[in-house]
């Protein structure tokens, strides 16, 4: 039978929006929990949420204080919604729905390596803002995982927004390693290997891959060719040099009219991604895809 004709069906499907599920009888317990026992270190937020959808949670931290507020200065603030949409294209509900999606995709991996999250060493390589940092306090405390960037800036606001891992500063090419090696259990890059050029990809991976327990995974996006559809990156491409393009059957890569040789936008074919992940130790495990970021490929690999 359809649900056409249930009215009770139908009146959820009309929902305002999701502050209207934060409201929901069936884990508001656990956020009133999570308000009034949530450590001053975090040391139990992971316990805390376990009764906590993902998306709740992640709704919440949108406006802690709103939801928590007796707790929620504890956690992380979102920087202005105009340097969400500069960092990343995206702001609120609609930047939490793409961290969210990302976030999942870690858990299916994990899951099927047989990890548990929560006792994970996780690195957030180019951690920016902090944004998916912040997630992951539902599977386990700030200590559990680190944070590195290649730009001061990066590192400077995540602090500001009191992000309370460990953050440091990483050479861009991961030529010196940030942290040692085979320290983490998990790694992952959201939307850094979309921009680096073949030769930082290739350095990047390496060193992502020394930091690596054997069995350990790295889950990072690329760009399909596709990509070069859109009207953005087109404009950027036909604006191009030469000396700043790279084009061949493997890469498209365009340099941003900058100094830095290494950053700019780049897709890759199956043969390129292949070759680089074998180069770098790496085991492609599983692609994932979604309409909802049909221009961002997820790629699980494995250190075996």
């Amino acid at each position: 039978m359809g649900t056409e004709g249930q009215p009770g069906l139908c009146r959820v499907g009309r929902m305002d929006g999701l502050e209207d599920w934060v409201r929901e009888p069936l884990w508001a317990s656990a956020i009133a929990n999570l308000n009034a026992q949530l450590a001053d270190d975090l040391s139990n937020v992971a316990e805390l949420c376990r009764g906590i959808p993902l998306e709740i949670f992640g709704q919440i931290l949108l406006d802690p204080c709103k939801w928590m507020p007796d707790a929620g200065r504890l956690l992380p603030t979102m920087p202005p919604e105009e340097v969400q949409n500069q960092w990343t294209g995206r702001a609120g509900a609609p930047l939490l729905a793409q961290s969210v999606e990302f976030i999942r995709i870690i858990l299916q991996a994990a899951a099927t390596k047989g990890l548990d999250v929560g006792r994970c060493q996780v690195l957030d390589f180019g951690v920016g803002w902090g944004r998916l940092a912040r997630l992951w306090l539902k599977f386990s405390p700030p200590s559990m995982l680190d944070g590195c960037d290649a730009w001061d800036s990066s590192i400077e606001l995540s602090r500001s927004c009191g992000i309370r891992n460990r953050l440091v500063r990483s050479h861009p090419l991961l030529e010196e390693l940030p942290f040692p090696e085979e320290t983490y259990d998990i790694a992952w890059a959201f939307s850094i290997f979309t921009h680096l050029s073949p030769a930082a990809m290739k350095s990047t991976l390496s060193g992502l891959r020394r930091m690596l327990r054997p069995g350990g995974l790295l889950v990072f996006t690329i760009r399909p060719a596709s990509y070069w559809g859109l009207p953005v990156p087109q404009q950027i491409l036909s604006e191009a040099t030469p000396d700043r393009s790279l084009i061949d059957d493997k890469f498209t890569f365009v340099q941003h009219l900058s100094d830095d040789p290494y950053f700019g936008d780049i897709s890759m074919s199956q043969g390129a991604l292949t070759e680089l992940c074998d180069q770098a130790g790496l085991r492609i495990v599983q692609k994932e895809w979604s309409v909802g970021d049909p221009y961002q490929i997820s790629v699980v690999t494995a250190r075996d």
